[in-house]
């Protein structure tokens, strides 16, 4: 069902563009996508899916956040890593700029 609502999701936003302006938390999200892509480990993501799913929760990543995240995490949890590769760019740009 969460996949179901991602891609309605990716599929009315678009999947593809820009990442919204990013939290100090989803910013630290993103800097760990970068840091473990290179490893291809889907366990890793599987972990790292699991603590934005946690955090979305409790109110610490916003819808717009959740969903940008979840465009690399998703991907690379299934071992997409391309998909998951052209996902991470935007919140690196995002991340990047203040």
């Amino acid at each position: 069902m969460k996949r179901l609502m991602v891609v309605v999701i990716c599929f009315v936003g678009g999947c593809g563009g820009k990442a919204p302006p990013l939290s100090a938390q989803a910013k630290t999200m993103a800097k760990k996508f970068e840091q473990q892509l290179p490893q291809h480990k889907t366990e890793i993501f599987k972990q790292l899916c699991d603590e934005i799913e946690k955090m979305h929760t409790g109110k610490k990543l916003t819808d717009e956040e959740y969903t940008a995240l979840h465009k690399v995490c998703g991907p690379a949890k299934e071992g997409q890593w391309d998909r998951a590769e052209s996902a991470l760019k935007p919140l690196k740009e995002s991340a990047e700029t203040k």
